[in-house]
């Protein structure tokens, strides 16, 4: 989707104003005195225009109508000339980006034919915070000079200027209200509902069936709506002989819920590390190449025919340790609750000091040490609640470039002046994807290869049940306390219905994602592609190069090389139509200096 709107209402020069546009290969589908805009899913009627990307419940008829529909998407809206309205679902999973040249405002669903307008520079500005979390933390900017995006789960309004950001539907962050029972019935049946608005017509219906409980709770979903023979589950594993494996979960699941059709496919060292460069460029992200892996599923689905999977991705969040930490600050000063954060995120703590830090988790789930994705923006909010002077001390000495040029807060979240610190927690967690378990989201890198990847729990109606903490909340120092948002519900939404060895197992995550041996050889695949690294990142300022050779080792996803390897794609190298490899990223020539040093 590409598009491009009169901010003055004057005429859109076709020369002037949409070349660009037309010569990236996009075809005119729409075009009025304001509008211009290219899309598959595009309607006009009257005076009315939708137009979306991705999965849309209701599809365009629903836009037209005013209806904000389910599933991951982006999409426009807008009737008469006065307006247009730009939407991005709650998953996050497709992009939406914009940037305003002079009096017009273009938007796309890629960074590509934006970069083609505005040039290839890379934004200095969140460049800190990319290196501190792999990406930007606060407000719309991205990593690229001159080009915004809309936040997941917001909208902004174009008309004689580019608006504001609005969280389009608060109240999916509130907590579902009532017993345990009456809440887990509310969430097999929005499941199930959402189960059914996702399979679209085609049988069977494809689910990626990991073992774990959330995607076990999804194919029961899908065998409670269509019949165990209109189900086919498949379940991958890494061909590496140190990864741990949930294949046996997935047949005990498969097993009991009568699904004939389960396939296991293998997915190959090789395969993993030729798709990383193409998983960066697809997603358009930094932090994206870890789950590289997704590209290998998306082509073994549709080679067996499907053009959409269902997946469990979507249950259980932060959100519960979110309001525990606002709760437990606001009756204890911040330096009590905060004080051991420091030694544990840069792992230079005594033995003794994490054990310490263990039992005084113990006492209040607020005390919990932070997600490593939230530190820094946890940090950030507390900041500008004034619960906390010296950010800076939260971080080792070495780290301090990252540090000297902080955004201003209230210029960048204007939207959360006045709400309590919880909400500003959620909302700005949210909005950026950090504040669920997985941050990676990859809807819209499957799509570009023909196959939908559908999360049901991440729809609208059903986040309040997978994603929030239940109200009243259990007793602390409980199990069901200790489990993440979600899990306490699936427990009791499916106990007929999934075997109890999966209902309360110990989810391990190392078991769902690359294992160690794949990541190192990827960060060496990298660090032979980008041979300057780091010694090249002083021409961001002085002492970067320093502060990354020690922030490397520590950060969650190789945050400066992979941001490197980004910057490689995206900034130095020609925008093209096909996605690199590992040759073609190769350097010919030395970066040229980005900050005076």
């Amino acid at each position: 989707m590409i598009g491009a709107w009169s901010l003055s209402g004057a005429l859109l020069d076709r020369e002037r104003d949409l070349r660009p546009l037309l010569a990236h290969g996009a075809d005119p589908k729409i075009s009025t005195a304001r509008l211009w805009l290219s899309s598959e899913n595009l309607a006009h009627d009257g005076d009315r225009v939708a137009a979306f990307v991705g999965f849309a419940t209701g599809g365009l008829k629903g836009l037209l109508a005013g209806e904000t529909p389910e599933g991951g998407f982006v999409a426009v809206r807008g009737e008469g000339e006065g307006s247009l309205t730009l939407l991005r679902g709650p998953s996050g999973g497709e992009r939406l980006y914009v940037a305003q040249q002079g009096e017009v405002a273009y938007f796309a669903s890629s960074v590509r034919p934006l970069l083609a307008l505005v040039g290839q520079r890379l934004n200095t500005a969140v460049l800190d915070e990319a290196l501190l979390t792999g990406q930007t933390m606060l407000g719309g900017d991205t990593l690229h000079e001159g080009i915004s995006e809309v936040l997941a789960g917001h909208h902004l309004v174009l008309s004689d200027r580019v608006g504001d950001q609005v969280f389009t539907q608060p109240e999916i962050l509130r907590s579902p209200v009532g017993s345990v029972e009456s809440l887990a019935r509310a969430f097999r049946d929005r499941l199930t509902e959402a189960v059914v608005l996702a399979a679209g017509p085609e049988r069977p219906v494809a689910i990626a069936l990991s073992g774990g409980i959330d995607s076990s709770a999804v194919a029961a979903a899908a065998v409670d709506a269509f019949g165990a023979e209109n189900v086919v589950a498949y379940t991958y594993e890494f061909e590496d002989p140190t990864h741990g494996t949930e294949l046996h979960y997935a047949r005990q699941v498969a097993i009991r819920l009568g699904i004939k059709n389960h396939h296991v496919f293998q997915l190959t060292a090789k395969d993993y590390l030729a798709a990383i460069p193409e998983m960066i460029w697809r997603s358009e992200s930094v932090v994206h190449w870890p789950k590289a892996f997704m590209l290998l599923v998306a082509r073994h689905l549709r080679s067996r025919g499907h053009d959409r999977y269902l997946t469990g991705f979507g249950i259980g969040s932060h959100t519960a340790w979110l309001r525990d930490l606002a709760g437990l600050l606001h009756h204890a000063p911040a330096s009590a609750v905060l004080a051991h954060w420091k030694p544990l995120a840069f792992r230079s703590a005594r033995p003794s000091l994490t054990r310490l830090a263990d039992r005084i988790s113990q006492l209040h789930p607020g005390l919990e040490q932070p997600h490593p994705r939230l530190y820094y923006v946890v940090l950030r909010i507390l900041e500008h609640a004034g619960r906390i002077k010296d950010l800076p001390s939260f971080f080792p000495a070495a780290m301090a470039p990252f540090l000297e040029r902080r955004r201003p807060f209230e210029a960048l979240e204007p939207s959360l002046e006045g709400l309590p610190l919880v909400d500003q927690l959620l909302r700005v967690t949210f909005g950026h994807m950090v504040s669920c378990v997985d941050v990676t989201r990859s809807e819209r890198a499957s799509r570009e290869l023909g196959v939908l990847r559908l999360a049901p729990a991440h729809f609208a109606s059903v986040i309040p049940y997978a994603y929030q903490p239940v109200e009243p909340a259990p007793r602390l120092w409980t199990q069901d306390r200790a489990l993440r948002p979600g899990k306490l519900l699936l427990r009791h939404a499916f106990a007929d219905a999934l075997p109890d060895g999966v209902l309360y197992r110990i989810k391990n995550w190392d078991d769902a994602v690359a294992s160690p041996s794949w990541l190192t050889a990827a960060r060496r695949k990298m660090l032979s592609t980008l041979p300057g690294f780091p010694r090249d990142a002083e021409r961001y300022g002085p002492g970067y190069a320093d502060a990354i050779r020690y922030w490397e080792p520590r950060s969650t996803l190789a945050s400066g090389l992979s941001l490197r390897l980004w910057e490689r794609m995206f900034v130095e190298l020609p925008v093209t139509s096909e996605p690199p490899t590992w040759s073609t990223l190769h350097p010919t020539r030395a970066p040229s200096p980005l900050v005076p040093t």
